[in-house]
């Protein structure tokens, strides 16, 4: 139950070895609570209400606590709601409604004093100090998730009873422990499959760069749908805006852009829309960087990415491993575009694409692909090693969809849920990189930017939603980490 209602708050969906996780834990439990031994007897009376009311109320006080554990997460979340006057609020709140409910029980005054006796406190105690650890954990992972650790007790309870009150050892415990137990590995193990595609500090490439080319040959032929899926963005994270299309991108020649220029940037912006395409199959996210970046921040009002007609490059941001993805498909891009590589580094995370008939950089046009590092130099920076420029980690991560890349609206429909990305702090990341006045031009100020791009000012004060939350940990795990930051 608080699976489905955690899904309708937060409008995610859980993945299908997820819930067949949870469904084998909740099976666990119901062995365990039906579980009923020989020296245990049950005396049911229907003198007042009927076994169908009873169970009305028992399913009315499920719905109950599961609306409150998932809205006290949503409140926690995505209002930044102080987690201390939320437990005040959320114990007062359950004082009063206990005095009420005590006044109303049936029963004489020395009956009632004996929930105020020593075991009875302990266990109050016990399960207040249980409920603020809740609000605590909450902030970190999801109400599913708390449910699934919670379901370690019916594993340590079984321990603990045998172990100390010499509890008789019966089919349906076992049971009940082995599917609790499996459960909730199939349900970690989905999040250790997206780490184990980590890259690891190595100097050889080549399997990263065949594996992952494998992964988009496979989605593009249909042939595993798991990799997809393992590696599918979903379209929950970030709300799009509107889409756009080739109607828009078709804008005409500034009279002061030679045709040459002009051709050479429309194509390039179909190599981007390419490696966007491509790289989405597998999750990865594309985002414009530096002079691109201050471009779009700057003019962006369009519902398109309109690319600065006058500049000489085309600079996308990549992590380290869709870096060597992009590598990859090198041969592809020059057979589909005629574009080629005149400059690759995969030490140093560069690859420049010239359009043909163009030898040398810097002499017209170019798509500059850069590739960085996660917690490098130390942790919380971001390192772009060709340029050593390096970003505090809470200005760039995550990265968020932006704008689409454009489409044919009668045709090619399949795109347009395709999207350029951009640094999460936008505003804070060119702050640091280009100085306070980055909204301004000034042709007569010389051209810099800072290699120490962080701290000026600093860039810690974010607040991200629950969506924005789970996709800064998808891409950590791209980047190889595994702990997202605070």
């Amino acid at each position: 139950m608080i699976a489905f209602v955690w899904q309708i708050f937060f409008k995610v969906t859980i993945p299908s070895r997820r819930k067949g996780a949870i469904a084998l834990i909740t099976l666990g439990f119901l062995m365990k609570s039906g579980n009923i031994h020989d020296d245990t007897t049950i005396e049911l009376t229907f003198n007042r209400i009927s076994l169908f009311s009873r169970i009305l109320l028992v399913l009315f006080q499920m719905a109950c606590s599961v609306m409150a554990t998932v809205y006290n997460e949503k409140m926690l979340k995505q209002h930044n709601c102080d987690q201390y006057l939320q437990n005040m609020c959320l114990y007062i709140t359950s004082i009063i409604m206990n005095v009420i409910i005590l006044s109303f029980l049936p029963g004489n005054n020395r009956e009632k004093a004996s929930i105020f006796s020593k075991s009875s406190i302990m266990i109050i105690l016990t399960l207040a100090m249980a409920g603020i650890m809740t609000a605590m954990i909450l902030r970190s992972v999801g109400s599913v998730t708390k449910c699934v650790v919670a379901a370690s007790i019916t594993i340590f309870t079984y321990i603990i009873d045998i172990a100390f009150f010499g509890h008789r050892m019966v089919l349906s415990d076992v049971a009940s422990v082995f599917l609790v137990t499996v459960g909730s590995v199939i349900y970690s193990m989905y999040d250790s499959k997206a780490e184990s595609g980590k890259v690891k500090e190595t100097n050889d490439h080549s399997s990263i760069n065949i594996n992952t080319k494998k992964d988009i040959d496979a989605c593009n032929n249909g042939d595993d749908d798991h990799i997809c899926e393992q590696h599918d963005t979903t379209e929950i994270r970030i709300s799009p805006a509107e889409t756009c299309t080739n109607d828009v991108v078709n804008r005409t020649r500034p009279i002061d852009v030679t045709e040459e220029k002009f051709t050479k940037v429309r194509q390039g912006e179909k190599v981007v829309a390419y490696i966007i395409e491509q790289l989405h199959l597998i999750g990865g996210p594309v985002s414009l960087i530096y002079g691109n970046l201050l471009h779009e921040y700057r003019n962006g009002t369009s519902k398109c990415i309109l690319y600065d007609l006058h500049d000489k490059d085309l600079d996308i941001a990549l992590f380290e491993k869709h870096f060597h993805a992009v590598v990859a498909m090198e041969k592809d891009i020059e057979r589909i575009f005629g574009w080629k590589a005149a400059l690759k580094n995969e030490e140093r995370l560069i690859m420049v694409l010239l359009p043909p008939n163009q030898a040398k950089m810097q002499k017209g046009f170019q798509i500059d692909v850069y590739g960085f590092k996660i917690n490098y130099p130390t942790t919380n920076l971001a390192y772009f090693p060709w340029d050593k420029v390096t970003f505090a980690m809470d200005a760039l991560l995550p990265f968020v969809k932006h704008k689409t890349i454009a489409y044919d609206s009668k045709s090619d429909t399949k795109r347009q849920n395709l999207y350029m990305y951009m640094p999460f702090n936008a505003p804070c990341l060119l702050s640091n990189l280009f100085g306070s006045s980055f909204m301004t031009p000034d042709k007569s100020a010389k051209y810099f930017w800072r290699h120490d791009a962080y701290n000026q000012p600093r860039c810690d004060n974010r607040i991200l939603t629950v969506v924005e939350q789970e996709e800064l940990k998808r891409q950590l795990l791209i980047g190889g980490e595994s702990i997202p930051l605070n």
